[in-house]
């Protein structure tokens, strides 16, 4: 079987052609550049071997699916993003389909292979799943993506039968960082702070920034209230240790109100509300300090019960 090699070459999308046995006979010059095969090289060898594909979601390989269009003789089929291994193992995104050569028995003499690299299109598209999920200048969470953790930890908590405790973060007189210091130097301390965040906490807990100097934190495998408060000492620990900018050393504090999954709320924005009432009551000691929710931080007609306030300095 002969094919005109400049006619797969003309087309605007990379091509290789097989033999009714799966081995490659003609490659397009894409083809060659997407793969990391030149014709000589290819030629002979199986299509599995050059045209090497892995499940975008799983990993696994597709040789199996290509194969088929190839030895059963099935008509053009267009299938689902996958992922195409390079020679050197670099790997592009592409879209392909496959399509039977017959002879005029109607015979299977081969296949055609014909795809494209999605790979940019592709990236741009997870970038901008991950600019609506996360904050650029801290690479954390943003609250859109805090909610929807939220409602995994919460789902931990109730299967672990354990507490989850949100923490709201300001860093104190930030403001003044900002106006003396600059906002390229407010922009280190904020990454700084993230970074530091990210090392207090588990992998299973969620650090967000909200805006600012705004963050907050979701924990989760808390026993007690005292595992709370141990929590919040590291957490707070993590921030006060010494930065040093322009060569002089800055002493960061940090103002954290926290509540506790169930006893203070079943919902975000139940928690959310009674987290921010304890942080607004550590501003207002004098802040530096944690401060937990209690009934008494709420108008009077909301309280339902005496509690004591446990307090943290």
């Amino acid at each position: 079987m002969r094919f005109f090699p400049d006619v797969p070459s003309s087309l605007g999308e990379a091509v290789i052609v097989t033999d009714a046995q799966g081995r490659v006979e003609h490659m397009n010059v894409m083809a060659q550049n997407l793969t990391g095969w030149s014709l000589p090289e290819a030629a002979g060898q199986s299509l599995s071997e050059v045209f090497r594909l892995q499940d975008q979601r799983t990993g696994d390989p597709e040789e199996i699916r290509v194969d088929r269009g190839v030895r059963k003789g099935s008509p053009a089929e267009r299938t689902d993003p996958a992922i195409l291994c390079h020679r050197s193992g670099t790997r592009y995104a592409i879209e392909y389909s496959a399509s039977s050569i017959r002879n005029g028995e109607g015979r299977t003499r081969g296949c055609v292979i014909v795809f494209h690299s999605v790979t940019e299109k592709r990236n741009l598209f997870l970038e901008m799943i991950r600019r609506a999920h996360f904050d650029a200048l801290t690479d954390l969470p943003n609250r859109y993506l805090f909610k929807d953790r939220f409602s995994q930890a919460v789902a931990r908590a109730r299967r672990n039968r354990h507490l989850l405790v949100l923490c709201y973060l300001d860093l104190d007189h930030f403001k003044k960082i900002n106006d003396i210091l600059g906002h390229p130097t407010g922009d280190r301390v904020l990454r700084e702070t993230a970074r530091r965040l990210r090392l207090a906490v588990r992998e299973t807990d969620t650090v967000a920034r909200l805006g600012g100097d705004e963050f907050a934190i979701l924990a989760g495998a808390m026993q007690s209230r005292d595992d709370a408060v141990r929590f919040g000492w590291k957490v707070q620990d993590a921030i006060v240790q010494p930065l040093e900018i322009f060569g002089k050393e800055h002493q960061l504090t940090v103002s954290i109100g926290a509540a506790l999954y169930p006893f203070d709320g079943n919902s975000l924005t139940r928690l959310e509300r009674n987290a921010d009432l304890a942080l607004y009551r550590a501003k207002k000691k004098g802040r530096n300090r944690i401060q937990f929710f209690s009934r008494y931080m709420m108008p009077l007609d909301e309280r339902r019960a005496p509690d004591n306030e446990p307090s943290v300095v």
